[in-house]
């Protein structure tokens, strides 16, 4: 998926140890200053809504997709 196919929203996975309640707080901090607003997903705990697809992206590729917690862009 690129970020001409995404309409506004973009669902991630969290894998890792971590739990639901710390890995909204993380998505948040980390995602804070692309202006990315973090909910959590009704459908399960384990995923997030990232809405604001102009962000979105860039926030999932620097940290989730790569698993790349703590690095900074």
């Amino acid at each position: 998926m690129n970020s001409n196919e995404i309409q506004g929203r973009v669902l991630l996975g969290i894998t890792g140890s971590i739990g639901a309640k710390d890995s909204v707080k993380l998505i948040g901090l980390l995602c804070a200053k692309h202006e990315v607003q973090v909910v959590a997903s009704a459908s399960s705990p384990a995923f997030f809504d990232l809405a604001s697809a102009q962000y979105a992206t860039t926030c999932s590729r620097r940290y989730f997709e790569r698993g790349n917690w703590e690095s900074n862009p």
